[in-house]
C-alpha cells in the first residue's frame, strides 16, 4: 500500500513537469547517467512517469530506449576489478525535457556520486557536456531530481542535478 502511493507521486512529479512545455515528448539528446555508491533498488523515472527499475530479479523498463547497467560497462564486459553493486548505469537514447527521478535506498551512510553526460541532438553553446554531484546520504529512502532543458539559459547546463532528499522512495521492498 504505502510502495503504491509513492510510485503515485513518482509518477504523478514526472507528469507535471512533462506538461510545460508544447514539445514535451520531443527527445532533445541522448543521456548517460553513472550512479557511484551502495545503493540498492534504484529506480529512473522520466519526466511522462515511465520507469525502468528492477522488480524482483525482473527488469521492468517503460522508458523507451533506456538501458540500465549495474556495474556500468565494465563489469558487462567481464572485467574482475568492478565492484558492480557500488555502482549503476543507466543510457537513454533520446532523453526528455523535464524531470527525471532517481529514487533508491541506502543500507548506511554513504557518499554517493551522480555523473550526467549530455549529447544534445541540435548543437548548443551549453558549455558543460559532464556534471557531476557528491553527496553523503544517511540510511533510508533517497532520492535526487535531474532537470533536463533542450535550451538552457546562455552560461547553464542542459542537465542540472539537485540535491538529494531524503525519504523519498517509489518502489520499496
Amino acid at each position: 500500500m504505502i510502495a503504491l502511493a509513492f510510485l503515485q507521486t513518482g509518477c504523478l512529479a514526472g507528469d507535471g513537469a512533462s506538461a510545460t512545455g508544447r514539445d514535451s515528448k520531443k527527445s532533445i539528446g541522448r543521456i548517460v547517467l553513472d550512479i557511484d555508491g551502495r545503493l540498492r533498488d534504484i529506480v529512473l523515472v522520466d519526466p511522462l512517469g515511465r520507469r525502468d527499475e528492477d522488480s524482483d530479479s525482473t527488469l521492468v523498463t517503460d522508458i523507451p530506449g533506456c538501458s540500465r547497467w549495474p556495474g556500468g560497462l565494465e563489469h558487462e564486459l567481464d572485467d574482475p576489478d568492478t565492484n558492480y553493486k557500488d555502482r549503476m548505469l543507466f543510457q537513454l537514447e533520446e532523453s526528455l525535457p523535464g524531470q527525471y527521478k532517481v529514487l533508491a535506498i541506502a543500507d548506511d551512510s554513504v557518499q554517493v556520486r551522480i555523473n550526467v553526460v549530455f549529447e544534445p541532438m541540435l548543437a548548443t553553446s551549453a558549455s558543460c557536456p559532464s556534471i557531476e554531484r557528491v553527496d553523503r546520504v544517511p540510511p533510508g529512502p533517497v532520492s535526487w531530481t535531474l532537470q533536463a532543458t533542450g535550451s538552457p539559459p546562455k552560461g547553464k547546463c542542459n542537465v542540472t542535478i539537485l540535491p538529494v532528499m531524503r525519504g523519498e522512495r517509489g518502489a520499496s521492498r
